[in-house]
């Protein structure tokens, strides 16, 4: 349901025809609302509008206005006529228009302001109220958060939204007061967004060997990741040199290559480059005079690939393996550089090849660590676990383990070879989530840490735990933290989750 609170655009044709100068383009159309209609889920709704008159429409923009008692600021959302056109929501030559409004509140009245916008500059609003159904998540997750800290008023943050990459449905956007504010339509069910990304308008998701674009209207596209080795995606997807960074499990020749292969494919599921790092480590540790095959094991998890980020500064990729090391290599010929991880592990202690490669760490050595990122002044950031290697071979070292897991930032020295420790957020009274989690530092300072496993046990297969989205400020204060439940002990609630500006988008 909705409702016409005021439409400042008839006012203002009101006011021309009572007499005044030349019209603008606002002034000279009208829009009329003609429908409403639910979307795919309580968070989308769309609106039919006519607009008849000789303006020619540039944009359309929606903010909802925040709910009493709540902090996060309103969704602002503009939507270019490019866009509009392209998804066939306006026709230009009738002008019939749906506007997709999406980030609704669930189960409530939202206030909703609309603006028009024309090609002259000129705007007019209309004020409406859309009434929503509430929202039943049948996994009973998404819809009971539990609050341990609610965000308040006069505490600083720099960011309102977040995309929680989910293994039980699309990606789910919640706002920092705790409030789910979209989730979309799953192309299957079951569904995992757990390989995902935002692009700017919609979301990518590999899943299986499709490449799904998840639309925030609501509307669902895929092709095929064009590949004979891939056989599924895993873990993250960044943007890389020429595409997406996409981490895949394979079979070659009937053996499993298992989260040691990294593609980048583009949009349309064509394969523009190839990392295979069991090849990689094979020629360098086997060019130093060295075995490989204790190392090295296809049909084994050896490496577990969790994360890849491209840097632009100096053509290389960084790479998580959480069995080991992050890893840098060449991004043309993928050439090792580095690595950095603990030393007492079985690739420091067992192989003088990558020994040599090690950085000299002063500070915590990263163990198990997920979610890469280059920080606002040029340091590897990094959620490190703690949990020590669980697939390395019968009779080698494991590495350390630690009780408590952190967000890090290292500044990198490559004449010196070294990792220097420069920050490191302790949660207070400690927080242990083994696996999954991620950290991620926004523009003005502030970060985003999930703790994806807090409660996991790696020895007790009966354990259960929670999922914990902390907000930090610029100084290290907690704005916000709420947990999520984790059905069928794993990472399923959240395992990553990025801030989104779902307060300031344009979608083209």
């Amino acid at each position: 349901m909705w409702k016409l609170l005021v439409s400042s655009a008839s006012l203002a044709l009101l006011l021309f025809g009572c007499g005044g100068g030349s019209p603008n383009q606002a002034e000279s159309t009208s829009v009329r609302f003609t429908s409403s209609s639910d979307g795919v889920t309580p968070f989308i709704k769309r609106i039919g509008a006519q607009l008849d008159g000789t303006g020619e429409l540039a944009s359309v923009s929606f903010e909802i206005g925040a709910q009493p008692g709540t902090i996060s600021r309103p969704v602002h959302v503009t939507l270019l006529r490019s866009f509009l056109v392209r998804r066939g929501f306006f026709e230009p030559t009738t002008g019939q228009l749906t506007i997709p409004v999406f980030g609704l509140y669930a189960g409530a009245s939202n206030s909703v302001k609309l603006t028009f916008a024309y090609v002259d500059g000129s705007s007019s609003t209309s004020d409406i109220v859309v009434d929503t159904a509430p929202y039943r998540d049948a996994n009973g997750v998404y819809d009971r958060p539990r609050v341990l800290t609610a965000r308040i008023a006069t505490t600083p943050l720099g960011f309102d939204f977040m995309v929680l990459k989910s293994g039980l449905t699309t990606p789910v956007i919640v706002d920092t007061d705790g409030q789910t504010r979209w989730i979309g339509a799953m192309p299957s069910d079951p569904f995992s967004s757990s390989s995902s990304v935002f692009l700017g308008n919609r979301f990518l998701v590999g899943s299986g060997k499709q490449i799904y674009a998840l639309h925030l209207d609501g509307g669902i596209d895929q092709v095929n990741l064009k590949d004979p080795v891939a056989q599924n995606f895993h873990h993250d997807v960044s943007p890389g040199k020429h595409g997406l960074l996409f981490e895949i499990d394979g079979e070659r020749n009937g053996t499993r290559i298992v989260e040691s292969l990294l593609y980048e494919a583009d949009e349309q599921g064509n394969v523009l480059k190839t990392w295979d790092m069991g090849q990689i480590f094979t020629d360098a540790i086997v060019a130093s005079g060295g075995d490989p095959s204790n190392f090295v094991r296809d049909g084994v998890d050896w490496f577990h690939m969790n994360s890849a980020v491209y840097d632009p500064r100096d053509d290389t990729l960084l790479v998580s393996s959480r069995e080991n090391f992050v890893v840098k290599l060449d991004y043309e010929t993928g050439q090792l550089k580095w690595l950095l991880g603990d030393p007492t592990k079985h690739w420091f202690v067992d192989y003088p090849a990558l020994q040599a490669l090690a950085l000299t760490i002063n500070g915590h050595p990263p163990i198990g660590q997920h979610a890469l990122s280059i920080s606002n002044d040029g340091q590897l950031l990094m959620f490190d676990n703690g949990l020590a290697s669980q697939n390395h071979p019968a009779g080698t070292a494991a590495g350390a383990n630690r009780n408590t897991s952190a967000p890090a930032m290292y500044r990198i020295d490559e004449q010196t070879r070294t990792a220097t420790e420069t920050w490191r957020f302790e949660f207070p009274g400690g927080i242990s989530s083994p696996v999954c989690s991620s950290v991620y530092q926004l523009p003005n300072d502030s970060k985003l840490v999930t703790y994806s496993s807090v409660g996991f046990s790696a020895t007790d297969p009966t354990s259960s735990f929670t999922t914990r989205l902390v907000g930090l400020t610029i100084n290290g204060t907690v704005a916000f933290d709420f947990e999520y439940s984790n059905p069928r002990r794993s990472c399923l609630a959240a395992w990553n989750a990025t801030p989104i500006a779902f307060d300031a988008l344009t979608l083209d």
